[in-house]
């Protein structure tokens, strides 16, 4: 288990699902697995010895990583300068982001820059598919596949990180007063239609829908 209190297969468990991608370079999580171990096997001990390798969403996220570094050697310059420059960025930004999240004390905190993290993640897919062009056949799609399943299993730690904090601050008496079952009630109605038309990597952002409790 690791510091969230949450094991690999928890977070499976609680990932976000979305309708699988059709069509003949669609990849299955099996497949997704396989490949990600076949990586995993070749990265140094003393990364998988971080406490944080235990996160299926972070290892993903380097493996994401790793991948669009050796798109864009291969590509050459075939990738405009500028696009070459925000694909790594933002790909860079899911991982630096998770890390940060991973290491923050309260769930809220950790939520917060979970949400960061698919931010970037829809970020790199929109500039995956604006190279995708300039890329080998199915090589984009591939690797918008990974990036989703990512954004899925940060959804998934987001939500529950949000449902430790509402626990956690009931149970440590930090409760703020006005967090009565009507508040909590009204917040999560927020939340939700706040989730319907923006997006749920906007959430924490927002102080419209700050939830009525601290911590």
């Amino acid at each position: 288990r690791d510091k969230t209190g949450m094991g690999v297969a928890t977070e499976k468990h609680c990932e976000v699902r979305a309708h699988p991608p059709a069509g003949p370079h669609a990849m299955d999580d099996a497949a997704i697995d396989a490949e990600l171990a076949i990586w995993e096997s070749a990265q140094p001990p003393w990364e998988r010895a971080d406490p944080i390798w235990s996160l299926v969403a972070y290892r993903l996220a380097r493996y994401a990583l790793d991948n669009a570094k050796g798109d864009l050697r291969g590509a050459g310059l075939r990738v405009p300068a500028d696009a070459r420059d925000q694909l790594l960025r933002s790909s860079a930004s899911v991982v630096a982001n998770i890390g940060e999240g991973y290491s923050r004390p309260t769930p809220r905190d950790r939520a917060k820059f979970y949400a960061y993290a698919v931010g970037s993640a829809r970020e790199a897919v929109a500039w995956y598919q604006s190279v995708d062009d300039r890329l080998p056949g199915g090589v984009a799609t591939a690797r918008i596949i990974v990036l989703t399943r990512v954004r899925r299993l940060l959804l998934g730690l987001i939500q529950r990180s949000g449902d430790a904090g509402l626990s956690a601050s009931r149970g440590s008496g930090s409760v703020h007063r006005s967090s009565s079952p009507r508040a909590v009630f009204e917040w999560r109605r927020r939340r939700d239609s706040f989730r319907w038309a923006h997006g749920s990597d906007r959430l924490e952002r927002s102080p419209e829908v700050s939830p009525p409790f601290s911590g």
